[in-house]
């Protein structure tokens, strides 16, 4: 099926992070409920769904959207492994061309798209997620924990990017309050920390609707997907339909 994008300027965000299991998916159910809070039309696209957990799910979950409304990766994969390991064990191939032109197809909005694990974790045999951020020509929004080890995650995570040339949004750290953690890691490099997550005592749509209202106002929201107040945005994916 071929999209037809609408007359709305369309924008991307890819969530990426220092490791797996490190708040991406919280990151995108937050980022969801800030734009979907402040007007803004938003969709999520987890192109490759790796384990029998579909984060499509929790972010529609935590955000208050329907799943029905995100399309569906395009590659989903029940083995929990690295994409290329979990294509293989099934005998599947993915093709990040494929991924690409469905991102070219999708409609005018605020898209966030959520990779699988960390920058190098193999796509394929030959590409990673890295690649795979480079030909979708977007901006990488990095997660990273607050835990012992994050300084040199991060830092490594950063020259990843920086070496490809890829575009660095920022950075949200997620976990425990570490005071000075932000500071050190803008000593060794300019990416600007966007957002701290803390601790939620408890995981809901309302508290993610209310936290993400404080962590991304509409003033870091405009910064990650450069949108201006008052642009107005149609999204519809025709693939869902």
């Amino acid at each position: 099926m071929t999209d037809s994008l609408s007359s709305g300027s369309k924008r991307g965000l890819f969530v990426t992070g220092t490791d797996t299991g490190i708040g991406k998916t919280l990151t995108c159910a937050m980022l969801l409920s800030a734009l979907r809070g402040s007007g803004e039309t938003a969709g999520y696209f987890k192109p490759v769904q790796t384990g029998r957990t579909s984060d499509a799910s929790q972010v529609a979950r935590l955000s208050g959207a329907r799943a029905k409304e995100f399309p569906p990766p395009l590659y989903s994969l029940s083995r929990p492994a690295s994409p290329d390991r979990a294509a293989a064990a099934e005998g599947v191939t993915i093709d990040p061309g494929a991924i690409r032109d469905r991102w070219q197809r999708m409609s005018g909005g605020c898209w966030i798209i959520e990779g699988a694990g960390g920058l190098l974790v193999p796509l394929t045999s030959v590409a990673t997620m890295r690649d795979l951020v480079g030909a979708l020509n977007l901006p990488a929004l990095i997660v990273a924990s607050t835990r012992l080890g994050t300084i040199n995650h991060t830092l490594l995570t950063l020259e990843a990017a920086r070496s490809a040339g890829l575009a660095v949004a920022g950075i949200v750290l997620n976990g425990k309050k570490d005071p000075g953690l932000a500071e050190v890691i803008a000593h060794f490099d300019a990416a600007p920390i966007v957002a701290e997550i803390p601790r939620l005592p408890s995981i809901n749509p309302k508290s993610i609707a209310r936290r993400a209202r404080e962590l991304f106002p509409t003033p870091v929201l405009r910064s990650l997907f450069g949108f201006s107040g008052g642009d107005a945005h149609s999204f519809v994916d025709e693939d869902a339909r």
